[in-house]
């Protein structure tokens, strides 16, 4: 994806067992020394206390990772929020840009926001289609908050800081590569490399910057800082629905609502990217309103009743009941499943403020919003989580008959990387009937 942050659990902090003691920090160049002290007793306790309670609580800082070596070369910089107080617990990031001086720019990229539960689980604070904020889970695979985003600062206290000859303060080298891995970079090529710096500075009794380099050698580079804009508890404005950009969508809008008969013919394909890490699939369905047939594997048959045909109808307990095609016996045979009509239809009303009108007449949806969308443009039996989680980009344009072409995008892995398309068009509508080879077809519960 163009920007997404990995989730990573919080790695054990056993490299910070003892670290209360100064003979642990043996990683620091020969100017760390276990006889530096605070000017002060004082000193560390209004300034380097306060400050630590404060990180404790929270921080909105940007964060700067830039490193080299003979196989690679990354540069990463992300604003970053997280709220740990009793009452609330947030994580958010936003992708940063750097221009060509290696000066951190705004780009616009929107915050992502994970949060806890009142069980302790992780979500994401997502949209709907209707553009409504929503507790989404599928991001979280079922993990806990605290698993993934436990404040790194709970596990650092005054004992571990050293005062330096330039006024700031050393830290353990361990807890500033665990800051790194915390925000899913990597620090493991570079840790035997000499150290240069691992500190923290304060303005006041406010945190301001963490740091750690190591010298850099050929091709080796590497640097990391946290600067802090905000410490302890702060205002922050947390997901908002998103805002409409004024374009004009009455076209687009009509197209959808054009579809909101529930009948219509639907012609769906899911296409693999070059590497072709999974397999191309199209088909076609019909919405009669009383049944939906789905035609599934028009890459490698003429259309007709083959394996795996699906009949949805609706059953004399009012509740949709699936049935798929027995090619040995000529039949549909009810399957365990139960559905919902509903379900199964494209929304017709998604939330107009997703969309910019192009000057090519096509709409789009910003690529940071599409995971909003995605699976409410295709019918249930052909949406995967893994799909919608790999979002990156939603395209519709009008054909002849004014109704929607909607071309979606997604990244997918495994372990290589392509890009995949859904494309979605629409027919008949109004005017479909099932096929007459399904209709003469019998279902047997």
């Amino acid at each position: 994806m163009k920007s997404k942050f990995i989730l990573v659990s919080c790695i054990p902090l056993l490299f910070l067992s003892g670290c209360g003691s100064n003979s642990n920090f043996t990683e620091n160049a020969s100017s760390f020394t276990s006889s530096e002290q605070p000017s002060s007793s004082g000193e560390k306790t209004t300034k380097v206390t306060k400050g630590l309670i404060k990180l404790k609580e929270g921080f909105k800082a940007k964060m700067t990772y830039i490193a080299s070596n003979s196989s690679f070369s990354s540069s990463v910089a992300k604003e970053i929020v997280l709220i740990s107080t009793t009452n609330k617990q947030i994580f958010a990031s936003r992708d940063l840009a750097f221009d060509s001086h290696q000066e951190i720019v705004d780009n616009g990229t929107p915050f992502e926001f994970f949060s806890r539960d009142s069980k302790g689980l992780l979500y994401k604070e997502g949209l709907n289609s209707k553009n409504n904020v929503i507790n989404d889970y599928r991001f979280s695979n079922g993990a806990y908050y605290d698993s993934v985003y436990s404040n790194p600062f709970e596990v650092l206290d005054e004992n571990n800081l050293n005062l330096n000859d330039e006024g700031d303060y050393n830290i353990p080298v361990s807890f500033s590569r665990y800051l790194v891995t915390f925000f899913g970079l990597d620090v493991s090529s570079f840790q035997d490399r000499e150290l240069e710096y691992s500190t923290i500075s304060f303005l006041g009794a406010d945190a301001s910057k963490i740091e750690l380099k190591y010298k850099a050698k050929e091709t080796y580079a590497f640097s990391f800082a946290l600067e802090f804009e905000e410490t302890g508890e702060f205002e922050f404005t947390e997901r908002q629905p998103y805002e409409d950009d004024g374009t004009d969508k009455t076209k687009l809008k009509s197209a959808f609502e054009k579809l909101s008969g529930k009948n219509y013919t639907m012609a769906l394909s899911i296409k693999g990217g070059s590497m072709n890490l999974i397999s191309s699939r199209k088909w076609k369905l019909y919405f009669q309103g009383e049944k939906i047939f789905v035609d599934q594997d028009l890459f490698s048959s003429i259309p007709g009743l083959s394996d795996g045909d699906y009949l949805l109808q609706n059953d004399a307990t009012d509740v949709f009941s699936a049935y798929i095609y027995d090619s040995d016996r000529y039949l549909f045979k009810k399957a365990q499943e139960r559905v919902s009509y509903d379900d199964e239809l494209m929304d017709t009303a998604p939330s107009m403020d997703f969309f910019t009108l192009n000057r090519d007449s096509t709409y789009t949806v910003p690529s940071s919003l599409a995971y909003c969308l995605f699976d409410a443009l295709e019918p249930k039996l052909a949406r995967f989580d893994l799909y919608t989680l790999g979002a990156t980009g939603i395209s519709v344009s009008l054909d002849d008959n004014i109704l929607p072409v909607i071309t979606s995008t997604f990244e997918y892995s495994t372990g290589l990387t392509d890009i995949g398309t859904v494309v979605i068009s629409f027919s008949n509508v109004g005017t479909t009937e099932l096929p007459e080879y399904v209709a003469n077809s019998i279902s047997q519960d």
